[in-house]
């Protein structure tokens, strides 16, 4: 396929776009090459998203409808929730998942053998889903939305399990809930993992320091209900320990780039680390510019130490002034405040904010 790219204040530039029966060539060739190219096969590449499934869903009058209307939802891929006036309630997983052959589609394969090939697409009755489950809610997070048993790949690319947990508790009540309570839970900063990876932390301080600033760390952290609220000292020491615990853990192996690259990801990082203070072992603790073997431990002692200098550069030796709405803040940016100095007229704030990415009140910010 020839294309035309027009170049402001240039001549067109004309390009050919190479397409194999797997779909289009995303290395460089030309017709002379002898070598090896990858090929990428997309669902978004061979099916079109049809009109229908959202005109019907803009005249579903109850669940059974929503249903009918979201078997032409094809793509993007969407979790949808759903209930009508009748008290019914359901979700389903709208995507096109492919049925592959062999493998999991996770890594380039021999595209002229034969044994990758997809047969088709996962029928939309098998596809997961709820229809007023016993629980009595329906819950997403961009979370993992199939169980283990589940036959086919959907993807690894998802969030981590924190925020869908929480959600689930607060869900998980008798009584019936009201506005009141559903406001408290898009509110909600309560951090999940500090339960897991907190009580490490104070051990760490306890057995491995003698100073009183650590003794004042262990102490705050020993008092702190895991609320990642902007006026907490408690969620500004863990979280900035458990961000020098990725670099700790993960930088030497990587290399400074490709680090940075990981923690862009997000979602990555918090799900590996938790897999890891759970066993409690892993090679990646070692780092491997030293000739000693680091424990679990010492990557702990490292991060706190490092966290804590930071945190008296930045607000001082009075810990009782290290919150986390200092260090974590909202800033409203207007499009001509990306220029300085018209930052300082257009845009609106920092903000000390709670809450992190992996908080009901979701409020992501820069790993890297």
């Amino acid at each position: 396929i020839e294309e035309t790219i027009h170049v402001k204040g240039q001549d067109p530039v004309t390009t050919k776009i190479f397409v194999t029966r797997h779909g289009p060539i995303v290395t460089e060739t030309n017709e002379e090459s002898t070598e090896s190219i990858l090929a990428a096969r997309w669902a978004f590449w061979e099916v079109p998203q049809s009109l229908q499934a959202t005109y019907r869903l803009l005249k579903a009058r109850d669940v059974q409808e929503v249903q009918e209307a979201l078997r032409y939802w094809l793509l993007p891929g969407q979790n949808v929730v759903f209930a009508d006036v009748e008290g019914n309630i359901g979700y389903w997983c709208c995507a096109l998942i492919p049925i592959r052959a062999k493998g999991k589609g996770m890594l380039p394969v021999p595209g002229w053998s034969g044994e990758h090939e997809w047969g088709g697409y996962v029928p939309f009755d098998e596809r997961p889903h709820l229809i007023n489950p016993v629980k009595g809610f329906v819950a997403t997070a961009n979370n993992k939305v199939a169980g283990e048993d589940y036959p086919y790949m959907i993807s690894t690319y998802w969030e981590p399990s924190d925020r869908i947990t929480r959600i689930r508790q607060l869900l998980s009540t008798a009584r019936k809930l009201s506005v009141e309570d559903c406001k408290r839970m898009q509110l909600d900063v309560y951090s999940v993992r500090a339960p897991e990876i907190t009580p490490q932390l104070i051990h760490a301080l306890e057995q491995r320091f003698s100073d009183n600033t650590a003794k004042k760390a262990a102490n705050i952290l020993s008092r702190w209900d895991f609320r990642m609220a902007e006026d907490s000292v408690g969620a500004c020491l863990f979280e900035v320990t458990c961000r020098k615990m990725m670099e700790n853990i993960f930088a030497d192996e990587l290399g400074k780039d490709l680090f940075e690259e990981y923690l862009r990801t997000f979602m990555f990082p918090p799900r590996a680390i938790r897999m890891m203070i759970r066993k409690a072992s892993s090679p990646w603790f070692d780092d491997v510019t030293t000739p000693a073997t680091e424990t679990m431990e010492d990557i702990i002692v490292k991060s706190l130490r490092q966290a804590m200098s930071e945190l008296t550069k930045i607000m001082g030796s009075d810990m009782e002034q290290w919150t986390w709405g200092k260090i974590h803040t909202l800033t409203f940016e207007h499009t001509l405040g990306k220029k300085k100095p018209l930052h300082l007229i257009f845009n609106l704030g920092p903000f000390p904010v709670g809450g992190s990415h992996l908080t009901v009140n979701n409020k992501q910010y820069p790993y890297a």
